[in-house]
């Protein structure tokens, strides 16, 4: 993976050991385990920030392979609210909004839009935005 935006979120998350993660808008067709998809969707000028800073909005989206929805929504809720915490760790890194949602019509799935504040060169801006 490239030092993208995707691949510097991946990087702090932490995720679990036993998660797969997917850094590219790609969704499989079947899930084995429970799934991190990544998309980088919008990259704005940041214009509170230093030439060059800017807004990157990610969807991140966590699907279980459940396809008995009960269990499936316990275990996304919990591990939201882990996720959520990490992310929060994070000066360059928020969240704005949680929305469930079904991927294939039968993986429960939390997508999570993310902001990420970098420059142009992709590594954090943690001091000077």
């Amino acid at each position: 993976m490239s030092d993208s935006v995707r691949a510097l979120i991946v990087a702090e998350l932490q995720l679990p050991a036993d998660w797969t993660v997917i850094p590219e808008a790609r969704f499989p067709d079947t899930l084995t385990k429970t799934t991190v998809v990544l998309q980088h969707t919008r990259i704005e000028r940041l214009p509170e920030g230093p030439l060059g800073a800017l807004r990157n909005t990610v969807t991140l989206t966590v699907a279980d392979p459940r396809t008995d929805v009960a269990a499936a929504e316990d275990a996304l809720d919990d591990a939201l609210v882990r996720l959520i915490g990490s992310l929060d760790r994070h000066s360059w890194l928020s969240w704005t909004e949680a929305e469930k949602v079904v991927h294939a019509e039968r993986y429960v799935a939390w997508n999570l839009t993310l902001t990420a504040l970098t420059s142009r060169d992709p590594n954090p801006q943690t001091e000077e935005v």
